[in-house]
This record gives structure tokens, C-alpha cells and sequence, in this order.
């Protein structure tokens, strides 16, 4: 999320030159990144984003302006070595396919629209669906570089496109907004087809921080480097300032009492519990959970939580027991760490992971890839494309 904020940071820095955007759009076997990664390149060679490990971005670096003269163009980069050559035409023995789609943008370009939709989600927090036409027959070759947004899963595909294709088109992305991930997607008819990246876009993390001790300052400057919006809410008016958390987007100082009614809690918000202040966590708890956040972390050994429940059910404020069991505590992935940057770690890695279903085990020590396959969608037209 980091990189796409300095990719549309950049494109504004950028504005009055022309400029290359490369976008993963389908990856075959092993690859360092996968569909949606993005890289905006200078003529001068400058970059901000990331396509590979670096082997790949060498080739664009010579070869993108030349590639784009004629417009948009889809770029196969075959990364696999054999036992003559292990690691291959560009060193890094990744063993996959990479297709890399390449545009222009800048001042003699139309505005962008997958760029733009992503600044328009940053800004509103409010999902969307992106769709990019990358290949397509000669007879439809026009359509290529063509992006479709859906804002809404009940909308439809308008766009200059065949009625069968929008139709096939519009299903897919609806279902779209519920993908965790974004998938490739032909459309066959006569033994051609059109393909489509199919994205999911959506906000930045919302994490939202309960506590403004100085443990919380590396989570907060942890979680900055990935791109996240983050919030920090207490009671201590000394503690609770923008002056000692420059990286937060919002800090608000309530009773704790107060706090739940002035800061936002939605489906979409990652909370963490680090108060100190067993009170204030006995206060907060219920009411956070009521209010169904995507994931509570709650900071302290597990005897402490145990002397909170028991406290919480005498005071006949327990929780559902099937919502307490969504509370991750003791929080944070198990890295033995102590010092407070370690122990920030630990939590910005508990969080991550919850984010993406994992556990946060070593990766050595499961028998699970590195990244979830990537998934490819095949839908038969009823007519010609």
C-alpha cells in the first residue's frame, strides 16, 4: 500500500513529463511479485515502485520508452533457468513468467484512470473494482489499455465494448469486491479471447491505536512504512499529541469513557489495546467489540486477560464468548523479542498476518508457498469478441 502512495506522489511530482506505468498483470510459476504490483519510470531512469527483485527493472530501465512509442503493449518476461543455465536470461532464477502491461502517461496522455481511481479510494475510503484490458486480438487491438471502474457490486459495465463481453465483464467484477486478491481474467469466443486484470481496490489499512505510551511510537512508525492510515486515541492529554506520533493521521484525546463516541469503529478497522491501564481496557473492551472491527489485539500476558474477563463477567459486561474469541492476545507473532522496536515488530507482524489469513510461522517450517497462487478466471462468450 506504501508503494502506491509513492507511485501517485510521484506521478504528481512527475506531472509535466512523460512516463512509463508497468503493472504485473499475470504471473505463471514463481514470481517476486505478484499481479497489481506497479512501477512508474522517468526517462532519466528514476523509479518509484517495484515489478521484480530488480533483474526485471533493468530491462525496463533501457527498454520501456522504446516499447510504448506505438502505444501500450503487454511484455513477457520469461525468468526460468534450466541445469545449463540455473538462473536464467535475467540472473534471478525466479522460475515463472512475468507479463508486465507498459503505458504512457503524462501530459499527452488522457488522465489515467486506474491511477486515479486508486487516489479517489485513498481519499474516500469507499472500495472499488478496476478492470484493464491487456490483450486482445488484432481485430479488437484497439481496446487495449482500456480500464473499467465499478464504485458498486449492484452497478453495471457501460463501456465501449461488445454487449456479450460487458455483460461476462460486469458478473465478474461485482464478484470482484469480495476477491482478497486480483485475478486475471480471459474471456474466450472463436478461439481468441480478450484478457482483463481484475482488481479489488481498496482503502489502506485502518489501524486504529488505544494508548500513547512509548511502545506505541515504533508500531506507529512500523505501520507508516507499510502504508497505513493510522489512528491513535487516549485519555492523557501530555501523551496523546500529533507532536509525538508525526505519523499518525488522526489523534484524539477523550475520556476513556468518551473515547468510543468521538473516533470512527467499522468492519474495516484493525484495533490494537495498548493502554497499560487495566481499567481502561475493562471500560473500552466491551463497547470495541460491539462494534464488530475486522480484528482486536489486545496487549498483555494471557493472565491478565484472564483476570480482565473475569472482571468483565462480574461486572456482567462479558463479551459474547464467540466474539472474544476473535481478540488476538496475547499480541503480536512469537520473534522473542523484548526491546520495544522488537516488540513493535512482533505487533505490526500479528496484525499483518491476521490481515492476510496466516499465521506468521517461520515460512521454512510449512509446506505452503510463499504467496497465495495467483488465480485465473476462463468465461466462453455466447458471441464473437
Amino acid at each position: 500500500m506504501r508503494e502506491l502512495r509513492d507511485i501517485l506522489a510521484a506521478r504528481a511530482r512527475w506531472s509535466g513529463e512523460e512516463l512509463v506505468l508497468g503493472t504485473v498483470v499475470d504471473v505463471a510459476g514463481s514470481a517476486y511479485r505478484q499481479p497489481g504490483a506497479r512501477m512508474l519510470l522517468r526517462r532519466t531512469g528514476e523509479r518509484v515502485g517495484l515489478i521484480s527483485g530488480g533483474c526485471l527493472e533493468k530491462d525496463l530501465i533501457k527498454n520501456a520508452f522504446s516499447r510504448t512509442d506505438a502505444g501500450p503493449q503487454t511484455v513477457l518476461y520469461d525468468t526460468r533457468g534450466d541445469r545449463f543455465d540455473p538462473g536464467g536470461r535475467y540472473g534471478s532464477g525466479c522460475d515463472g513468467l512475468v507479463h508486465l502491461f507498459l503505458e504512457r502517461i503524462g501530459p499527452r496522455h488522457a488522465s489515467n484512470l486506474a491511477l486515479e481511481a486508486m487516489t479517489d479510494t485513498f481519499e474516500r475510503r469507499q472500495s472499488r473494482v478496476l478492470a484493464t484490458l491487456f490483450s486482445a486480438p488484432d481485430a479488437s487491438s484497439e481496446l487495449v489499455g482500456q480500464k473499467i471502474v465499478l464504485d458498486d457490486p449492484e452497478g453495471g459495465v457501460d463501456e465501449r465494448l461488445p454487449t456479450a463481453l460487458e455483460a461476462e465483464l460486469g458478473e465478474v467484477m461485482s464478484d470482484a469486491f469480495s476477491w482478497r486478491r486480483p485475478r486475471t481474467v480471459q474471456f474466450h469466443a472463436d478461439g481468441e479471447h480478450i484478457s482483463f486484470l481484475v482488481e479489488p481496490l481498496r482503502a489502506p489499512l485502518d489501524l486504529l491505536i488505544f494508548g500513547s505510551g512509548d511502545d506505541v511510537q515504533p508500531v506507529v512508525q512500523m505501520a507508516n512504512t507499510l502504508g497505513w492510515e493510522i489512528r491513535i486515541a487516549d485519555q492523557w492529554p501530555t501523551r496523546t499529541t500529533s507532536r509525538r506520533f508525526p505519523g499518525a493521521h488522526e489523534v484524539t484525546c477523550a475520556p476513556v469513557d468518551k473515547l468510543l463516541d468521538e473516533i470512527r469503529v467499522d468492519g474495516d478497522t484493525y484495533a490494537l489495546v495498548m493502554t497499560h491501564d487495566f481499567e481502561a481496557d475493562a471500560t473500552l473492551l466491551p463497547g470495541l467489540l460491539a462494534r464488530k472491527p475486522a480484528f482486536v489485539g489486545l496487549l498483555g500476558p494471557r493472565r491478565r486477560t484472564m483476570r480482565l474477563i473475569e472482571q468483565l463477567h462480574s461486572r456482567e459486561m462479558l463479551p459474547d464468548p464467540a466474539v472474544l474469541n476473535r481478540v488476538q492476545t496475547p499480541l503480536g507473532v512469537d520473534l522473542g523479542g523484548e526491546a520495544p522496536g522488537e516488540v513493535a515488530l512482533s505487533v505490526v507482524s500479528g496484525v499483518l498476518a491476521a490481515k492476510n489469513e496466516r499465521d506468521g510461522g517461520l515460512i521454512q517450517a510449512g509446506d505452503t508457498p510463499i504467496h497465495d497462487e495467483h488465480k485465473r478466471m476462463i468465461r466462453q462468450l455466447g458471441e464473437t469478441p
